[in-house]
């Protein structure tokens, strides 16, 4: 996987629309030829890399280690991040981020402040 935390795997920026449902537009994917803990750890250690971030929470979202998820906040932005396995020992990585200037205005859009 070459993609940089945060961003789309195509290099577009991820966006979390302010609706609580996410289309597939909003999300950023990638497949890789590993598994899920392969894929996680590689996940992890790219955005170790930047250094702009902390890692909030992580761990397996099932009993059987098939589904994983992170969420990784810097400043100002947030991105929730899902590894889970696909057919053939592979896995699929989801990226979705979400910056303050978006939780404002659906916040906003939601008479709720922002």
């Amino acid at each position: 996987m070459d993609t940089s935390p945060g961003e789309a795997i195509g290099g577009e920026l991820v966006s979390l629309s302010g609706d609580a449902a996410a289309s597939e537009a909003d999300i950023g994917l990638a497949a890789a030829a590993n598994g899920v803990q392969e894929a996680a750890t590689e996940l992890v250690c790219q955005y170790e890399q930047r250094g702009d971030c902390v890692l909030v929470r992580s761990g397996y979202l099932d009993l059987s280690g098939r589904v994983w998820s992170m969420v990784v906040e810097g400043s100002g932005w947030v991105d929730v991040c899902i590894v889970q396995s696909a057919d053939g020992g592979t896995s699929e990585t989801k990226v979705m981020h979400m910056d303050a200037a978006e939780w404002g205005e659906s916040l906003g859009e939601l008479g709720l402040g922002g």
